[in-house]
């Protein structure tokens, strides 16, 4: 699953400019009412694939998107690739 804060039209340009296809699972802005640091929207792509966000591994690169998934329950490994230095975090990175 891919769960993003960007509008489902910029993640899907995004993904076919990168080669990525479209997983049966795309989470985008518009399908929560509260985006990020709130978890909605990882226990929403948790639920679309049949899991609690709590049985999920989460790929983040961002502080707030990091808050939602611990805020879902979801295990967390950081992404610093994105990053001119490392975000400081207890979890793998």
């Amino acid at each position: 699953a891919i769960v993003t804060s960007a509008p489902r039209s910029l993640a899907l340009a995004r993904m076919k400019v990168a080669g990525i296809p479209v997983p049966a699972v795309l989470v985008a802005a518009e399908d929560v009412s509260r985006g990020k640091p709130a978890p909605d929207c990882f226990q929403l792509g948790a639920r679309r694939l049949g899991f609690d966000a709590r049985d999920c591994l989460v790929f983040e690169d961002a502080p707030a998107g990091i808050a939602a998934a611990e805020a879902a329950g979801a295990s967390v490994m950081v992404i610093n690739a994105t990053h001119q230095h490392a975000l400081q975090t207890p979890h793998a990175a």
